[in-house]
Order: structure tokens, then sequence, then C-alpha cells
């Protein structure tokens, strides 16, 4: 029994930890990565613009590796 309720604990935990955030770049899936992090902008055309032209510099510069697991806002950061 003990058991059972800590695998439950843990599937919980798991689920939790793991939708919580910004969506992150995923340098293996570059078109699900770019459409996940459009859809958590809600609109916001501005961050939008910025985003795409970060990721066009940095995909320009060979850097798509270097994007991998940071979120838009880490992105455009790293393109200024």
């Amino acid at each position: 029994m003990k058991k059972i309720v800590k695998m439950a604990m843990l599937a919980a935990s798991v689920f939790v930890f793991s939708s919580c955030g910004e969506p992150t770049f995923d340098s293996s899936n570059e078109l699900e990565s770019i459409k996940a992090m459009g859809e958590a902008m809600d609109g916001d055309t501005k961050k939008a613009k910025e985003f795409g032209f970060a990721y066009a510099k940095l995909k320009m510069q060979g850097k798509v590796k270097e994007m991998d697991g940071k979120t838009a806002d880490e992105i455009i950061e790293m393109a200024k």
C-alpha cells in the first residue's frame, strides 16, 4: 500500500513540475518549439516581433544549439 501511495505522489509531482513555466526552445524540434512559444505570448505582438528577429539573427549566426532550453526572453537577450 505504501508503494502505491509513493508512486501516486511521485506521478503527481512530476505532472506539477513539468507543466509549469514558459515553454523553452528545443533545437531538435524547432518549428514546434517556436509555435509553443508564440502561443505562450498571448497576442503580445511586440514581444513576438522581438523573438522573431532574435531567432532569425541567432539562426543565421549558427547558434541554434546555444538556444536549446532557453525561453523566448532568454533568446531575445542572447541576440542583443
